[in-house]
């Protein structure tokens, strides 16, 4: 495939290698520089398109982004969503250690992405609903895993943001005064008594 000259590609396909060109590009850079000191010139020479092809297939820079997260949302957390669909319910320890250590990659793998997509979140309510509404899928794919394991919504949530805290200080550590692995260990300890208190109750 990588040696059919372009022409000869269908057209379809040559758009969809402009969009991934394009969407590729605008991740580095909004992952570098963050969205405001980007620049659609920069987007285009990074992606190797003209500033015309990128217009004819985005209004703005804010339409790249929207397309950008959609995009990294799909891709990167598919394989959490794959991850909580195969849980062995019998195995409740081995499910919260696979659960943390698949966020602490994914955010070590993806920080500064993610840090640039909450502090836009933080500065425009209609990016931050966009969004909000793309993590709801994320979050009912914990509920239905997790209440398999009789553990209540409340503590769902709780476990959900306790989940991105931990791998948000492995990506980059914020709070110097508690040691990392120990608070690793204490988020375990306390996802596992979610489950055993349930029980009890």
């Amino acid at each position: 495939m990588d040696n059919i000259p372009k022409k000869n590609l269908p057209k379809q396909k040559r758009s969809e290698n402009t969009r991934q060109k394009i969407l590729s590009a605008a991740f580095e850079l909004f992952s570098e520089k963050g969205f405001h000191a980007t620049n659609i010139t920069e987007i285009a020479s990074r992606a190797g398109v003209s500033i015309g092809g990128l217009y004819g297939r985005y209004s703005d820079k804010l339409e790249i982004f929207y397309d950008v997260y959609d995009d990294f949302f799909f891709s990167k957390l598919t394989p959490i969503i794959e991850m909580l669909e195969s849980a062995d319910p019998n195995d409740f320890e081995t499910f919260v250690d696979k659960l943390i250590s698949t966020y602490i990659s994914f955010y070590k793998d993806n920080g500064r992405a993610i840090n640039n997509l909450h502090n836009m979140m933080d500065s425009d309510p209609e990016i931050s609903k966009h969004f909000f509404q793309k993590e709801d899928l994320l979050v009912k794919g914990f509920m239905d895993v997790l209440s398999d394991y009789s553990i209540s919504i409340e503590k769902i949530y709780i476990s959900y943001y306790l989940l991105n805290a931990i791998g948000l200080e492995h990506s980059n550590p914020i709070h110097t005064l508690a040691d990392l692995d120990k608070l690793t260990q204490e988020i375990k300890m306390l996802m596992l008594q979610f489950r055993e208190k349930n029980q009890e109750d």
